[in-house]
């Protein structure tokens, strides 16, 4: 199955959590977009809390320990990513263009939190990251297209300077637009395309982030139902 299947299958399941993070934060600020920007669907079932109880039982990193109830947000409909394509002259793969027209944009709720932006959207962040780091001139071979919550990261697509194929990869805010481009990121932990990333994601409840890190990532998250 695509990316698209994938997540229009896991979009109907309602899932419990664990945690004292400040997951809660960012996904009721999310909520809070959604339902300003979208006051024709229902965006309820994206957040429900459930229970608060004392500080520090698990993970005492935001104050008390409570449960929560999250389901997928997704506004479904046609995001054109093409747009990218006209922009900045490129061709993008089918895979990701196939899901754009498809979703408009998403918040994925699994033990790490995604933002999928809309195209427009996209253009700015990408534009914004090459403006701070002086790189407005570079090749685009790097379009970050999804937020990771409570890192500043991002998931962006990377064209490799060897076959010169578009993959998924998750980039840190530390590093510069021309340090992730640089042939010297070939080869790394990227998942091959968007229904590759989208099926790990599903098969690891969204654990971890980023590909092969869970040494360094400790969960704060635990699936309780």
């Amino acid at each position: 199955m695509n990316a698209v299947n994938l997540l229009l299958e896991d979009s109907r399941e309602q899932r419990t959590y664990r945690t004292s993070s400040v997951y809660r934060r960012w996904l009721r600020d999310y909520q809070s977009s959604f339902e300003e920007a979208f006051p024709d669907q229902d965006w309820q079932d994206s957040m429900r809390l459930l229970s608060e109880d004392e500080p520090g039982k698990y993970n005492p990193l935001d104050g008390p320990t409570y449960d929560i109830s999250v389901k997928h947000m997704v506004r479904w409909g046609c995001g054109d990513a093409s747009i990218l394509e006209k922009r900045w002259n490129i061709v993008l793969p089918e895979w990701f263009l196939l899901f754009y027209s498809k979703v408009e944009t998403a918040v994925l709720t699994w033990r790490n939190m995604f933002y999928l932006l809309h195209p427009q959207s996209i253009i700015l962040v990408e534009e914004e990251h090459r403006d701070w780091h002086d790189n407005k001139s570079a090749a685009v071979r790097l379009i970050r297209f999804a937020e990771v919550w409570g890192a500043g990261d991002y998931l962006a697509l990377r064209q490799s300077t060897k076959d010169q194929k578009w993959r998924v990869m998750y980039v840190s805010h530390e590093e510069s637009t021309a340090y992730f481009q640089d042939a010297q990121m070939d080869g790394g932990e990227d998942d091959e395309d968007l229904d590759a990333w989208m099926r790990r994601m599903i098969e690891t409840d969204g654990y971890p982030a980023l590909k092969g890190n869970e040494e360094f990532e400790k969960p704060l998250l635990r699936r309780i139902g």
